[in-house]
């Protein structure tokens, strides 16, 4: 079948059967993804093929705001929509350990009504590392121009897109996290800038059957999250000395992770910085004494901080007359830190970090490096 055939039988709208027949894939190159929708409209599309389908298709070229307000306009809100978890195994052993715990974590999500839940073995999907080639930042619609699976159209990049909540699985390598997750989550870079990650459900589970170490990698995939602006829902360090026990415990987490990704489908939450910051004050990683150790050198003192230093050494205005006030919260952050005054501490920081992040965005990236502004859903400076 040519695709000039196949186009009209698209426009007769039997998508039921050529979907049986040929595949959604070949579907989306006949008519083009960012034509499909616009051709039938998103509520007939949902009459033949079902919310989940046509969401899905929908979700390659629309944004979710943009989804949301098609179902608002066609149902009203009355049309109930289909949570998707991903849930990720980074270990290359399908039956191992790491494995059957996210078995029973998939198990207590199934166990949640309006949840779709799809195991996904990273292994199997073609990747490499980000090239630091920086398109995505200047890219408006900041999509990755590699040519693999976590590619602005790759295939795994489509389901990352689509998700309303992770759950990782994930062996301890060499007292860390793999290196199969750690290449996924640099690859999740454009997220950085657009923003579409911030608020979405995340769980992890960081499985060691040697020596250990389960603490600190789950603390990594943790420091992670933060880093993406995602809800930390539950984390599980586990050794294999209590597996039987954990797996029983997998079960509750992905219940608890597919309960918050039913609430990200009605609709994702914003989860700016000042609130984010104090969240992760009961994590596994806390964001507070890293940040505070990195801006002043380990000494939790102003003078020896990159912001002093910045400010006797730095040529662009633009640049210095943010460190400026950036010193001002930092010294207020550091004197309430020693006060054991944290959430306070926490809101002087996000204001010291997010102007020093720019300074250094003006002083050495913005003409030099990367040749764009900063992207609006980065750092974006809190106002006085």
């Amino acid at each position: 079948m040519d695709l000039r055939n196949l186009r009209g039988l698209v426009s007769e709208l039997d998508l039921p059967k050529i979907i049986d027949l040929i595949g959604l894939d070949r579907i989306i190159e006949a008519v083009g993804k960012d034509k499909l929708i616009q051709k039938i409209g998103l509520k007939k599309m949902i009459e033949k093929i079902g919310p989940e389908k046509a969401i899905e298709i929908a979700s390659c070229y629309l944004t979710r705001e943009q989804i949301e307000e098609l179902l608002e306009k066609e149902y009203g809100g009355r049309l109930t929509t289909m949570a998707y978890v991903l849930a990720l195994l980074a270990s290359g052993r399908t039956k191992g350990f790491t494995a059957s715990l996210l078995e029973s974590a998939i198990e207590g999500a199934q166990s949640v009504e309006n949840v779709e839940v799809e195991l996904v073995h990273l292994h199997k999907y073609k990747f490499g590392p980000c090239t630091s080639c920086f398109a995505c930042i200047r890219d408006e619609s900041h999509e990755c121009v590699l040519k693999d699976a976590m590619g602005g159209d790759g295939e795994l990049m489509a389901k990352v897109k689509r998700a309303n909540g992770w759950i990782i699985a994930d062996p301890v390598h060499c007292w860390g996290p793999s290196a199969q997750i750690h290449l996924f989550i640099e690859r999740c870079y454009p997220f950085i800038w657009s923003g579409n990650l911030e608020g979405m459900p995340f769980a992890s589970i960081s499985c060691a059957s040697n020596q250990g170490m389960q603490r600190i990698a789950n603390g990594n995939l943790c420091k992670w999250a933060f880093t993406y602006g995602l809800r930390y829902i539950g984390g599980m360090p586990v050794h294999t000395v209590y597996i039987e026990r954990a797996r029983q415990e997998a079960k509750t987490l992905g219940r608890k992770l597919a309960e918050a990704a039913v609430e990200d489908a009605k609709g994702r939450k914003k989860f700016p910085d000042p609130e984010r910051y104090v969240d992760y004050l009961d994590k596994p990683w806390r964001v507070l004494e890293p940040y505070l150790d990195n801006l002043s050198n380990g000494t939790f003192e102003y003078s020896s901080s990159l912001i002093a230093q910045g400010l006797s050494n730095f040529t662009r205005q633009e640049a210095k007359d943010l460190l400026e006030q950036a010193k001002v919260h930092l010294e207020e952050s550091l004197n309430l830190y020693k006060q054991s005054k944290h959430k306070e501490a926490c809101d002087q920081l996000v204001r010291a970090s997010a102007l020093w992040t720019h300074a250094t965005w003006k002083e050495f990236l913005e003409e030099d490096v990367v040749k764009t502004s900063v992207p609006g859903a980065y750092r974006p400076i809190v106002e006085e």
